[in-house]
C-alpha cells in the first residue's frame, strides 16, 4: 500500500489528523523542524534545500542560505533560529544563527564536536544534549548558553544520539534512543527515568508541543519506521492519541507546531523517495 492510498486532501479546520495538502518543496528527510516568527522551518535537510519554511503547512519556500551539515540540531532562542553541530566528513562544533532563514551568523562553540544531538530553549538559555562524533564516540554531557555564543558545561544526562527533547511547561523531556526511557527534568531536578509506553526504542520521533501538551510522532521502532502518537503534559502522564493516517514505512519526518496544530511534512519511503505529502493534527 502507498502514502498515496492515505485520506482525501482537506483544508477544514476540524480536529483529528487529515492530509491537507502536497508540496515538492516540503519533501525533504530529517529536517531540523522549528517554530519561529510565525513560520515552521524545516532546517538542514539537504545541501539544495538547507532552509524550507511555510506560514501555514501549505504554501512552502526554500533556500539554501544555510551551510548544510549532517543531523545538526536546531531551535528558535532570542529572536533568532539556531543550528549547532552536524557532520561534514567530520563531526563539528558549528553554530550558525539567523534572524530571517537568509542571512547566518557563524561561531565556533567550545563543546566537543557532534552530531544527532538535542538543543532546545527555554526562552532564557539554549540547552545541548548528547550526540555522537563519526568514529563512534558517544555523549552524555549537557551544555548551556544564554546568547549562543557563551556556552557553560552544564553536567551530564542520559541521552544518546538521533533522540528528542522538548520543553513542556516548566518541564523539560528527554526521548532516548537506547532503551524506552524518558527523562523529565521537572521540579528543578531530574527525575528518575520512567518506563515508556511504547515497546521499543524509537530513532528521532516527531516532537511538537502545543499549549503544555508535548506530542509525539513516529520515529523508528524496531528498525522500521511508525505511525502512532503518543502525548504528556509531565512525568507519568503519558497517553496513547489517534495513529497518524500515513500507511507504509514514512522515516526522517519534519514535525513541528503551527498556529495550534502539529505539522508532519517530508520524509523518505520504503524506496528512499522523499514524500510531498503534509499532515496536519488538531488537538480535540
Amino acid at each position: 500500500m502507498s502514502l498515496v492510498d492515505a485520506p482525501p486532501v482537506s483544508k477544514a479546520a476540524t480536529t483529528g489528523w487529515s492530509l491537507i495538502g502536497t508540496s515538492p518543496t516540503s519533501a525533504v528527510v530529517n529536517a531540523r523542524t522549528v517554530t519561529f516568527n510565525g513560520r515552521l522551518w524545516g532546517l538542514g535537510a539537504s545541501p539544495s534545500s538547507s532552509v524550507v519554511s511555510s506560514p501555514d503547512g501549505l504554501e512552502w519556500k526554500s533556500n539554501a542560505s544555510l551551510p548544510w551539515r549532517t543531523s545538526p540540531a536546531a531551535c528558535a532562542h532570542n529572536g533568532a533560529l539556531w543550528v549547532t553541530g552536524g557532520a561534514l566528513e567530520e563531526a563539528t562544533s558549528d553554530v550558525f544563527s539567523s534572524p530571517d532563514g537568509l542571512h547566518w551568523t557563524h561561531t565556533v562553540a567550545p563543546w566537543p564536536p557532534r552530531f544527532g544531538h538535542c538543543v532546545v530553549s527555554d526562552g532564557d538559555h539554549i540547552t545541548l544534549f548528547g550526540g555522537r562524533t563519526m568514529t563512534g564516540t558517544f555523549y552524555d554531557d549537557v551544555w548551556v548558553s544564554k546568547d549562543g555564543i557563551t556556552w557553560t558545561s552544564a553536567g551530564k544526562a542520559d541521552i544518546s544520539t538521533n533522540g528528542a527533547a522538548a520543553v513542556v511547561g516548566p518541564d523539560l523531556c528527554l526521548i532516548n534512543t537506547i532503551s524506552a526511557w524518558v527523562h523529565w527534568f521537572s521540579g528543578g531536578k531530574w527525575q528518575p527515568p520512567e518506563t515508556a509506553p511504547w515497546p521499543t526504542p524509537r530513532i528521532s520521533p516527531g516532537v511538537a508541543v502545543i499549549d503544555d501538551v508535548l506530542y509525539l510522532v513516529g520515529g523508528g521502532v524496531g528498525g522500521a519506521p511508525s505511525n502512532d502518537m503518543w502525548s504528556a503534559t509531565g512525568p507519568g502522564t503519558w497517553e496513547a492519541q489517534p495513529s497518524a493516517p500515513w500507511t507504509g514505512a514514512l522515516s526522517g519526518i519534519g514535525c513541528g507546531e503551527l498556529n495550534g496544530s502539529v505539522i508532519v511534512f517530508g520524509g523518505a519511503d520504503a524506496h528512499g523517495t522523499a514524500r510531498p505529502e503534509i499532515y496536519r493534527y488538531i488537538p480535540g
